[in-house]
């Protein structure tokens, strides 16, 4: 991302950030593994990241929301737009949680059917 002429020089993502001047910023196609995230990536000070990386593709796809904490306090984030994947450290799936620790909208269970597996949809690391 920092090819582009503002942040060229600095190559940092908190000087993007500053450049920017927003309370939200999403990048998407981030084509990055989890091994692969830098420090300077994930631990921006006074922002906090959620990230949807690819589970089974190599440099392929990939989301990160970043949210400024001093103005945006994010109730919950999921990964994946079914809901089949679980929670990190859990085996429920989210939309198998209480309603309350749930975000919701998910897709009736076969409407997907015939375009793609939901497990496959969402482990390509597509959606937070």
């Amino acid at each position: 991302p920092f090819g582009y002429q503002p942040w060229r020089e600095q190559r940092t993502f908190q000087a993007m950030f500053d450049i920017l001047e927003s309370d939200i910023v999403i990048m998407q196609e981030t084509k990055i593994q989890q091994k692969d995230l830098r420090d300077d990536m994930v631990l921006v000070p006074g922002w906090d990241v959620f990230f949807s990386l690819p589970k089974h593709k190599k440099g392929y796809s990939g989301v990160a929301i970043y949210t400024r904490n001093a103005t945006c306090a994010p109730i919950r984030a999921e990964e994946g737009i079914t809901g089949v994947l679980c929670p990190p450290k859990s085996a429920t799936k989210f939309r198998d949680l209480p309603r309350g620790q749930q975000i919701g909208g998910y897709p009736r269970p076969g409407q997907l059917s015939g375009i793609l597996e939901d497990t496959i949809l969402d482990s390509e690391g597509r959606c937070v």
